[in-house]
Order: structure tokens, then sequence, then C-alpha cells
């Protein structure tokens, strides 16, 4: 059965920008590419899946914690996009007793495979003083016997050595701890970056599932970005 191919607003920023990442990406040089020839290659691809068949009905509709890894636990679907570590899809396919490996991403034009990562930050007021307290907890928060604990109960991959040694022969994570080094991130950090999930959460899966012009839609998520720095 067919699976999803991740391009709901639930995810579908991530598995595009992942495709995307095999000879494109979001930005070149450090400025805004999201209009790029090779992205817009990359959009054609996937609405071509949803054209032959090869997803879900509405793929633009699908989530993958609903939508495709049930599918894949009942060894009804092949490939999925997982989610490293994380509970949700682990638990599923441990309840399912399925077998599976991991792969690289497919890539295109000599591009270096790419996992995509997702990261989480830690905040702090500045504040006269803060400095060493915020240096006492994060010392205190990294120690392997408090942070691999942590790691384990909310399904996370490590950031840091200490932990890659104590998680890498886990029976859950281990086999996800190698490909750490791969991971490319989104550019979160852009102050325009939330405006343009909301607009590619639903334009993405629509540009999949419809005849939308796709170098279009991309034009138009390059002018949101271009505009907001």
């Amino acid at each position: 059965m067919p699976t999803g191919t991740g391009s709901s607003g639930e995810s579908g920023h991530y598995e595009f920008g992942t495709w995307a990442r095999a000879g494109g990406g979001w930005t070149a040089d450090g400025r805004w590419a999201i209009d790029s020839e090779r992205n817009v290659e990359t959009l054609g691809f996937l609405q071509d899946l949803a054209r032959r068949g090869y997803t879900q009905p509405n793929p633009g509709q699908t989530n993958r914690p609903d939508g495709t890894w049930p599918l894949f636990a009942q060894g009804r679907a092949a490939m999925v996009y997982g989610a490293f570590g994380a509970r949700a899809f682990l638990d599923l396919i441990e309840e399912g007793d399925v077998d599976y490996g991991l792969a690289v991403h497919p890539v295109s034009h000599g591009a270096e495979p790419v996992a995509h990562g997702i990261q989480d930050y830690l905040m702090a007021f500045r504040k006269s003083g803060n400095r060493e307290l915020v240096r006492d907890f994060l010392s205190f928060f990294y120690r392997p016997e408090n942070y691999v604990p942590y790691l384990k109960t909310e399904g996370l991959l490590p950031t840091t050595r200490s932990a890659v040694d104590v998680l890498k022969d886990d029976r859950r994570v281990g086999r996800y701890v190698g490909m750490t080094g791969r991971a490319r991130f989104d550019p979160t950090t852009r102050p325009v970056w939330a405006e343009l999930l909301g607009v590619m959460g639903n334009d993405l899966g629509k540009a999949v599932s419809q005849n939308e012009p796709l170098a279009k839609v991309l034009r138009e998520f390059q002018a949101i970005a271009v505009s907001g720095g």
C-alpha cells in the first residue's frame, strides 16, 4: 500500500526540505533560494509521485503519526519517514514487531545524503548574574547520569559525546545515533521562518495533491522569505 508524501501541515516542510537538499535547499550561500531550479524540480518529483498513485489518495492531508507510521507497523508500507528515536514511532514498530533497517535519503545531482534535523533550544534571560547560573545548570543537565535518562524518557537523540558513548549501543536508539552527523537543520533562527511555516503547511500539500503551478508556489515562498530577512 502506498505511503503518504508527508506534505501535510504536520510535516510538509520537513519532507520537502529533506528532498530539496538532494541538490537544493532553503538557502544557498547564506541567501534564500527557495525558488531555485533544483527545488522546483524536487517539488515536481513529489507531485509526480502523487499523480502516479504512489502515495495516499490525498497526501496533502496525510500525517506521519496516524497516516503512514501505522501502515509501516502493520507491514503494509515498505518504507516511511521515521522520527529518529521518537517514542511515538518506536512504540508503534515495536508493538508490531517490525524488523526494519535504516537508509540514507535518496539524492540526485551528486548531492551528499543527509538526515533532517530538528532542534530545540534552551533559553535564558539575559540578566546580571545569570551567566554563572546558566553555566551551572547546563553543567548539571548534560552530565550523562542526568542527561541520558532524560533522553530515554523523551525519545530524543544525544548532542554530547559523553551521552553518545552511553547510548550508541542502546537497544532502542543506538542505531540512530550514528546518523546524527548527517543532520541538516532548517533556518529556524530567521525571523520570517514562523510566517513561512504558516504558508507552507497548507500550500505545499496543495501543490503536491493538485495541478498547482510549482514555480509560482515556490516564488511566493521566496518573496515572503526575502521580505522578512
